[in-house]
This record gives structure tokens, sequence and C-alpha cells, in this order.
């Protein structure tokens, strides 16, 4: 959501044409005073869009920071897909597991 309306972008970006438009015309040709100026419309009309939208952003209310033991509280309707009370492992899977990390760990070269 941006702050404001698109006529801020406008009004502004007219009074930034008539300031170049103007600054210039003293020293360059119509032409060229009006391509300046125009440039300057352009980049003011897009880059306001930019700032409207940090200051909704600034101006926003602060989200609520849940903690993760707010979160995996009984009572919360979460779904684990992996229960940590369901994994019974056997010695021998344990012991095959541990043999694996160690030869990954002995392969790598440091």
């Amino acid at each position: 959501m941006l702050f404001g309306s698109w006529l801020i972008n406008l009004y502004l970006s007219i009074a930034v044409f008539i300031i170049v438009f103007l600054g210039a015309l003293g020293n360059n040709l119509i032409i060229t005073t009006s391509f300046r100026a125009t440039v300057a419309f352009l980049i003011t009309y897009l880059s306001t869009y930019f700032f409207r939208w940090l200051w909704a952003f600034s101006l926003a209310p602060p989200q609520s920071k849940e903690t993760e033991e707010d979160l995996f509280l009984p009572g919360n309707d979460i779904k684990e897909e992996y229960p940590i009370e369901n994994r019974d492992y056997s010695e021998e899977e344990i012991m095959k597991a541990g043999n694996y990390v160690r030869e990954l760990l002995d392969d790598k070269e440091v």
C-alpha cells in the first residue's frame, strides 16, 4: 500500500518540470530545455512512487513477532511431519549412521 495518491506524484513532478525548465532556459535552446525538463519530470514521477512506498512502510504498524516457543506450544494446531517422539532407532541403525558420518568426515579434505 502506498501513502497518498498518484496526484502527489503529478504535482511534485510538475513543480520539478517548471523549476528545471526555468533554470535551463537561459543557457540552452528551447528543445534542450524541454528535453531536460521532461526527463526530470519522468524521473521525479517514477521515483516518488518508491518514496511513497517507503513512507507507507515506515508508518505501518509492526507485525506480531511470535517466538518459536509460541509456535510449538500444545493447542496451536501445528502439524509436524516428522514428530521427534516417533523416531525409534535401533542400536544397529545408530551405529551405521555414526560410521557413515565418520567416513564422510575422513574423506573430506580440509
